[in-house]
């Protein structure tokens, strides 16, 4: 899987439950391949990042169009 990953910006990250504290290799798998994980899951995910903004959290956005915008100015910013 972090083969598979090392070649994208960025990685889906979708938890089975968002249940809290549950938080499994999943997020691990993406910052050892280098790409920034796109995350459904839990909000207590924050204490396992190592910067704030390390991962996008896809339950911190109020609609698709909010979300959109914060993957499009990743991709404007690492361009």
């Amino acid at each position: 899987k972090t083969a598979l990953y090392a070649h994208y910006r960025v990685c889906l990250v979708a938890e089975n439950s968002i249940a809290p504290w549950y938080v499994t290799e999943k997020l691990l798998h993406a910052f050892a391949a280098g790409c920034v994980p796109v995350y459904y899951g839990t909000a207590d995910v924050r204490a396992f990042l190592p910067t704030p903004r390390a991962a996008v959290l896809v339950l911190e956005h109020a609609s698709v169009e909010s979300l959109m915008g914060e993957l499009r100015a990743l991709a404007r910013a690492r361009e």
